[in-house]
């Protein structure tokens, strides 16, 4: 909350005009533009994630679907648009601007979003590849970052877009502005206008083309190895010159795969700056951020390096999907995706805007069906992402698509109502974290190439170690992914490393001053020894690696030999303090904050259909006699009191009725 008390926390909704438009309502665009801000403004949005429209420099805007099908070899000819079209889907574009402004809503502009099909068709050696040399299709054909055609095509395409709009007072009135500081972020008028390159742009995949394999061979191979016969003595193999050496396809030299990560990350990292620098030559004061795009993603297998990518990033959004792709809902995946990406937000200093799915994925616009969400599995994803540090949201996408609990789809009016009793939850939620930091137990596998988290084993083992967690007292749901408080000196939080064994040494100097400044971190067997060059790493980190002298897994023959157990028994005991202690009857712990001399706790209780009364208990030491327990939001009291060593909170609900509770104590 701002100091006036209006709200003033990102809450966004992605408006994808391409699709919208693909509903054939030609003649009617603009009007359906201003029905639509109505109806996200009742939904309780304040901002549009504004989906950027093809536009080639030479022709303005050009008509193409937001997605389509690979239906077509490569030498057929792409789809087609109507010229007479361009103007109109150009008007409609430009009134979104103007139409979210009168129903007091800010406006994020995505911008360089795919290339026209058209373009690409024509300038086939722009088109990424694949390591069998065919072009790269995910739900369009992608280009080459690094290919100088697509830099100057990104440079012009940007400038017409400045050129029409830029002046425009309306325009920029509408920008939502920002104000960053450290990991927070918060819409204010004295901010600055934020400009986020979409992930479906950036995150499909490693690019084989010509020019790649160029700059693989004459000049990052080089760079990175001196000589040849250095590359040789660390893989194992007799090349003669660089020019024989192949971008490998696959993780059999595990090194070379992560060579060839940094290597794309390179190409990315050189168009992200040519977008940011071509805003800034007409908005000079714009900030820019990147979607990234899920570790669980079917895509992750070839991810640059997100955190070195963020480097160009004033924050950091993310996109994650509890039911991308299938029909059940993940909201534990949600949860692991959140912890990676929420990691490189903490160690980076940046404030993280996850997404949060309302609707079947993409809606009437998506090309496979998912189930429909319900409303109490959107909640969770809030539950979830305030009580881990988000600080704001962009949700997919308008229209809404909300299912009751037996699956019926709801129709709009309904599913209107439904976002905004959502909304209006999560305004509460963030509300009683404001002022506060998430003070759980941060499990965070590897940072620096978070697209390698793909195995269920490795899942499976980080699960274990909840659950070890969870045996000591600590709160560690894996539902939720929620291990509560601790309260350090400088961050309230626990970094627990499962492997890093190819850590960068510009990593472990990170690391190093994490520990520095007061942080805590467990790791695992063999963790952090050495870096990805084989080279002993210094020696603060090797202490690091056996647990700072207190916590080592040498000798555990796995996360749940009994020995391991006593040995994190004695590490965690050691800790400056012991975790909170919360049992919740009828629902679940989401997060917990320390802050002076009291303890905010957010809570969800779902409540059964026949009892309306839930009990919540707080170790007594925590709550002890006289103490006042009262709702955050409301600023009600809550009646009280000690029953067995424990401090009982009693919390009247109606039948049915699932809420967000908040309660400081103190």
């Amino acid at each position: 909350m701002s100091d006036d008390g209006t709200f003033n926390r990102l809450i966004g909704v992605m408006y994808p005009l391409q699709g919208i438009s693909e509903t054939g309502m030609r003649g009617e665009l603009e009007s359906k533009v201003r029905d639509d801000m109505a109806k996200i403004r009742r939904m309780g949005y304040n901002t549009v994630y504004l989906f950027d429209i093809h536009r080639d420099p030479e022709f303005g805007a050009t008509y193409s679907p937001l997605w389509y099908r690979e239906d077509a070899v490569e030498e057929m000819k792409p789809l087609s648009f109507d010229p007479e079209d361009r103007d109109e889907f150009e008007g409609a574009y430009g009134s979104v601007f103007g139409a979210a402004l009168s129903e007091g809503m800010r406006v994020i502009p995505s911008v360089c979003y795919n290339l026209p099909l058209q373009w690409l068709w024509e300038n086939r050696d722009a088109l990424k590849r694949k390591s069998d040399g065919s072009p790269h299709y995910t739900v369009y054909y992608h280009e080459c970052f690094r290919n100088e055609k697509v830099l100057h095509y990104t440079r012009e395409r940007l400038r017409q877009f400045m050129t029409i709009y830029a002046g425009d007072g309306t325009f920029r009135k509408s920008l939502a502005l920002l104000r960053v500081k450290g990991d927070d972020v918060v819409l204010n008028d004295s901010g600055r206008p934020l400009f986020v390159i979409h992930n479906d742009t950036i995150d499909r995949g490693f690019c084989y083309c010509g020019t790649c394999k160029e700059a693989w061979v004459g000049e990052f191979l080089p760079r990175i190895y001196g000589d040849v016969g250095s590359f040789n003595e660390i893989h194992g193999t007799g090349y003669s010159s660089f020019d024989e050496i192949p971008m490998p396809s696959d993780k059999t030299d595990v090194r070379l795969w992560y060579e060839l990560s940094s290597f794309f990350a390179e190409g990315l990292m050189t168009w992200v700056r040519e977008v940011g620098d071509t805003i800034r030559e007409c908005i000079p004061d714009a900030m820019l951020s990147l979607v990234l795009k899920y570790p669980r993603s079917q895509y992750a297998l070839q991810y640059p390096d997100w955190t070195r990518i963020c480097e160009l990033c004033d924050l950091i959004f993310m996109d994650p999907y509890p039911m991308e792709g299938g029909n059940s809902w993940n909201i534990c995946g949600y949860a692991f995706d959140l912890e990676t990406y929420r990691s490189i937000s903490l160690l980076m200093d940046k404030p993280l805007i996850p997404q949060f799915q309302l609707s079947s994925s993409y809606s009437e616009i998506d090309m496979v069906p998912v189930k429909t969400p319900t409303e109490r599995e959107v909640l969770q994803q809030f539950y979830v992402a305030i009580g881990r540090g988000a600080r704001g949201f962009i949700s997919w996408a308008f229209p809404p698509a909300l299912a009751d609990e037996s699956g019926r789809i709801l129709d709009e009016e309904r599913a209107i109502k439904a976002a905004n009793r959502i909304l209006k939850e999560a305004r509460q939620l963030f509300a009683a974290s404001e002022g506060t930091r998430e003070a759980y137990g941060q499990v965070m596998l590897p940072y620096n190439y978070p697209s390698l988290i793909r195995d269920e084993g490795e899942f499976d083992e980080l699960f274990s170690l909840f659950s070890l967690l969870s045996a000591l007292g600590v709160e560690a749901n894996p539902t939720y992914m929620n291990l509560l408080g601790r309260n350090f000196t400088c961050y309230d939080a626990i970094i627990g490393f499962n492997s890093l064994m190819y850590t960068s040494k510009r990593h472990a100097s990170e690391l190093i001053h994490w520990i520095e400044k007061g942080g805590q971190a467990l790791c695992g067997n063999g963790s952090l020894k050495r870096d990805e060059v084989g080279e002993e790493l210094p020696p603060k980190l090797k202490v690091l690696s056996a647990g700072i002298g207190r916590f080592d897994f040498e000798g555990a023959t796995g996360m749940d030999d009994p020995r391991l157990h006593s040995r994190l028994v004695e590490f965690v005991r050691g800790l400056p303090a012991w975790p909170i202690r919360v049992t919740c009857s009828g629902g679940s712990v989401i997060s917990s904050h320390r802050h002076g001399d009291g303890v905010t706790i957010i809570f969800l209780v779902n409540n059964h259909p026949r009892e309306t009364r839930v009990f919540i208990e707080l170790d007594h030491d925590l709550a002890p006699e006289g103490s006042t327990v009262y709702d955050v939001i409301t600023g009600g009291g809550l009646n009280g009191q000690i029953s067995g060593g424990k401090f009982r909170v009693v919390v009247d609900l109606d039948p049915f009725e699932s809420k967000a509770l908040s309660a400081k104590i103190g």
